[in-house]
């Protein structure tokens, strides 16, 4: 065999490889067929109606998502679900862990952020005798607290955060013989932190929100 037809024969083997190894593109047009196994283009929206039942029922057994949403773009959602409930997650008791309903992560940003105009954006229930509604494991912050110094030779301090219909916890930061919070009083713009006397030197009052 001369060298010639062994260069041919050789490209078209590796031609041949490249094809095998090549992912599958299903290049088909709108409104065709969803091929299984390939990758699918398509242009416009796909839509999944179903009947009584689910639209769409995906099973996997690796320790990946049996769905998994991509959005690259930089405020895009990579899953989102509309409905009374938009997403439901139902966590199943294995030889790992009791079952996690729903897990956000991430490596720098907000694992999980909620919000609503005029309801309750995240509610927690304890529904059994042993359990907790919210387990916090860390730091906490709470955009209604603070710490706040009193004045040298005030026996009051005023914070201009509005209260609501909740009530305040305040506590002094170090012991002060006979120095001690006497009181709150709030009004529509804030609340004050009263002592049972004046200061005579530094005094600092933690406070915080609730309801």
């Amino acid at each position: 065999m001369d060298n010639s037809r062994r260069a041919v024969l050789g490209l078209a083997a590796a031609a041949a490889a490249a094809v095998v190894v090549k992912p599958s593109v299903a290049e088909a047009a709108d409104g065709q067929a969803m091929k299984l196994g390939v990758e699918n283009l398509a242009e416009g929206h796909t839509y999944l109606t179903g009947g009584r039942n689910s639209g769409l029922t995906v099973n996997s057994t690796i320790d990946d998502g049996a769905v998994v949403g991509v959005n690259t773009a930089h405020d895009g959602n990579g899953l989102r679900g509309t409905g009374s409930t938009g997403v439901v997650g139902l966590g199943i008791q294995n030889d790992l862990n009791n079952g996690v309903g729903v897990s956000g992560g991430s490596d720098h940003g907000i694992g999980v952020d909620a919000s609503t105009w005029d309801g309750t954006a995240v509610l927690a229930t304890a529904a059994g005798p042993g359990s907790a509604a919210l387990d916090v494991q860390g730091v906490a912050k709470f955009s209604r607290s603070g710490r706040t110094r009193v004045p040298t030779g005030s026996n009051k301090v005023t914070i201009n955060v509005p209260v609501g219909t909740g009530y305040v916890l305040a506590t002094l930061q170090a012991h002060k013989a006979g120095l001690y919070v006497e009181g709150v009083q709030t009004t529509a713009t804030g609340f004050t932190i009263w002592l049972s006397k004046a200061t005579t030197g530094l005094a600092e009052v933690a406070w915080f929100i609730v309801g």
